[in-house]
């Protein structure tokens, strides 16, 4: 039989020795580069090439033991002839089930590929360049209680393509926030911002009315472009006491539409929430999330709807961002995602422990996760230039993301986003030696009203690049340029600049013009600061004492009074309040003592010390702000050390 024969032969030449070898390394290599591929930032893909890989190797390692796998002489067939016809036979079976198992490896591989990469450009293939606006819905309705409905309708219909992965979708709300933001010479209707500004290549516009007690919800698609209509979807019709169940009826095809394959959902919540706790959340999207106003009313959302888990979730960033931390844990304790399947309920999840926990690469990493669904919302591009400016020190990465939005036409006065966002682009290109560039951005905004966000990086890049000339005329023009309570700062950051170039002569002339502004105005803090960069230590021990005694002092000024007691041979008293802050026993102080710990020793001249308290600050989440690290006076000495450039590469 050559079933028989196949066998003795696979045992002979080791083949299921030599499988099982194989698929002990392959298991192991899959495992390892499972594990390790998201701490190296290998894309997820990887793993899916590296099993096809191993599949494809398979029927290439069981053929190589067949054919070289020697056979002893005394296990060979001692009859000549009948040993050929055997070895035929046995080669004819081989043969089959080698084509058999690579038929199967390659059905295998095919569905790989279709299931990881067919929808890596879902979002591009929709149109172009993947962008879907979705116009606030005309509402027809005057009666009261349907005001919202039009809004309503087209910001839910956003959310489904969003969490569906279907496209890029330019929302209401970024429409309204671009329309907000354009200068006020060009200001455009909202259907102009859409075609001209944001580049949307399809269009879905609809209206609401009402026929007796029914709802009446009719939708197009349109051609962004041309302005061609598309497709009209058929209307949906419900009672007028059902208004979130004609818009989720909408919502379905519109989506029913566009999903013409199987994409996993990646929805904030399965089930629509209740439809009035989903008009209060629509209102605190249009507030400041540290505005009371908008944590009332994501109660009144989550007292009518309590499993409402976007109001959950604005919930705890209200609290995270007024620095309330231990409330904003204990809620990120109390959510639970609705399934474990839900993608961005858990990355969102992910992203706030990560934040409550310092840890800044984690943080970074999920935050793109939601990110990559509208980049070019002004909020979410602003959180993440901040995330790889501030938590990882990655300004390369900045250009990139500033380029997603057009800042030529926005009303920097208007549009706070805006502005930080221009702050951010600026900052980084001074980290980059990129002081052209950074003035360049920043000069057209240097107008009436224009605050420190933009001053401060111009002054930097004024300074670094020695264009005198510029700053003083700057100067001149301060008190017309800036509120009155912040233009006397603008001296502290032109004398750190001109310290930081160790220009102690230019640096003094600004300390000065500034201690008597800060006089004047009693500015206490910003006089302290003044004095111990002046390094006239007696004069701002007793402001800095009475600022602690008054709990207005953050540990950073702490350390500022302790170093400025040592540099006076005041060693007990600094000994005392170093002692203050190394008892600060805060769970969220995310590295601020460490680095006030590191700002005292590096006075000292304990330079070992301080390197390991920056490291410490770093690995529990401290950020890198503009005036921290390399740019922070007190680390001058430490700065082009081979161990503070690993610092600053720490979360890379």
């Amino acid at each position: 039989m050559p079933y028989k024969a196949f066998i003795e032969q696979c045992k002979k030449r080791k083949i299921l020795k030599g499988f099982s070898i194989y698929a002990i390394v392959s298991w192991v290599i899959i495992q390892v580069a499972a594990t390790t591929f998201p701490f190296l930032h290998i894309p997820s893909e990887a793993v899916t090439y590296i099993i096809m890989m191993v599949l494809i190797g398979l029927p290439i390692s069981i053929i190589f033991s067949w054919y070289y796998n020697v056979i002893p002489d005394d296990q060979k067939i001692s009859n000549k002839t009948a040993q050929i016809a055997s070895n035929k036979k046995v080669s004819n079976l081989f043969l089959v089930l080698i084509i058999i198992l690579s038929v199967i490896i390659l059905t295998i591989i095919s569905f790989l590929l279709n299931k990881n990469f067919d929808n890596i450009e879902t979002s591009e293939s929709v149109n172009g360049n993947g962008r879907i606006a979705v116009l606030e819905f005309s509402n027809f309705i005057t009666e009261p209680g349907f005001e919202k409905l039009g809004k309503a309708t087209a910001s839910w219909i956003s959310h489904g393509l969003i969490e569906n992965n279907i496209a890029r979708v330019i929302t209401p709300q970024i429409i309204n926030d671009y329309s907000s933001a354009m200068e006020a010479a060009l200001i455009s209707t909202k259907k102009n911002v859409v075609n001209d500004v944001l580049a949307a290549e399809k269009i879905i516009e609809g209206s609401i009315s009402k026929d007796g007690n029914n709802l009446i919800f009719k939708c197009m698609l349109k051609d962004g472009i041309t302005g061609e209509f598309i497709i009209g979807f058929e209307d949906v019709v419900v009672d007028s006491s059902e208004p979130i169940k004609g818009i989720e009826s909408l919502k379905s095809k519109v989506l029913g539409y566009f999903a013409t394959q199987d994409n996993p959902l990646l929805k904030l919540q399965e089930d629509p929430p209740n439809y009035e706790a989903y008009l209060f959340i629509l209102e605190v999207k249009e507030l400041d999330i540290t505005d009371p106003k908008a944590l009332d009313l994501m109660n009144k959302a989550l007292e009518i709807d309590p499993d409402y888990f976007e109001a959950k979730v604005w919930r705890l960033a209200h609290y995270y961002n007024i620095r309330n931390y231990s409330i904003a844990d204990s809620i990120r304790k109390t959510i639970q995602p609705n399934s474990n399947s839900n993608f961005r309920q858990i990355n969102l999840l992910n992203f706030y422990s990560a934040l409550l926990a310092g840890k800044n690469r984690q943080i970074y990493e999920t935050w793109a996760n939601e990110y990559k669904f509208c980049p070019f919302d002004l909020v979410t591009n602003q959180a993440m230039m901040t995330l790889a400016m501030q938590f990882i020190f990655q300004p390369s990465e900045l250009q990139s993301i500033f380029n997603e939005i057009k800042v030529e036409e926005m009303n920097l006065e208007t549009c706070i986003s805006c502005k930080y966002r221009v702050h951010l682009k600026a900052i980084s290109d001074i980290e980059l030696k990129k002081y052209e560039s950074a003035i360049n951005l920043l000069e057209p905004y240097i107008k009436i009203n224009v605050d420190h966000y933009i001053l401060e990086p111009l002054i930097a890049a004024y300074i670094r690049t020695g264009e005198k000339k510029k700053l003083n005329a700057l100067f001149n023009k301060l008190p017309n340029l800036i509120i009155e309570q912040d233009w006397s700062n603008m001296y502290l950051v032109a004398a750190r600049e001109y310290l930081l170039l160790q220009d102690s002569t230019t640096a003094k002339m600004y300390l000065d013009q500034g201690i008597y502004e800060y006089q004047a105005k009693e500015k206490n803090l910003e006089l302290a600061k003044a004095y111990f960069f002046k390094k006239e230590y007696e004069k701002a021990i007793p402001i800095l004492k009475e600022l602690d005694e008054n709990n207005q002092l953050g540990s950073l000024g702490k350390a500022q009074l302790a170093s400025a007691y040592y540099k006076l041979d005041q060693f007990q008293n600094s000994t005392i309040v170093q002692k203050e802050i190394e008892d600060i026993n805060n769970l969220y102080n995310f590295g601020s003592k460490q680095y006030a710990l590191a700002f005292i020793e590096a006075q000292k001249g304990n330079n070992d010390t301080a390197l390991n308290l920056l490291l410490e600050a770093v690995k529990k989440g401290y950020t890198y702000g503009f005036e921290e690290f390399h740019n922070e006076l007190a680390f001058i000495s430490l700065s082009q050390e081979d161990r503070f450039q690993e610092i600053l590469g720490f979360w890379h």
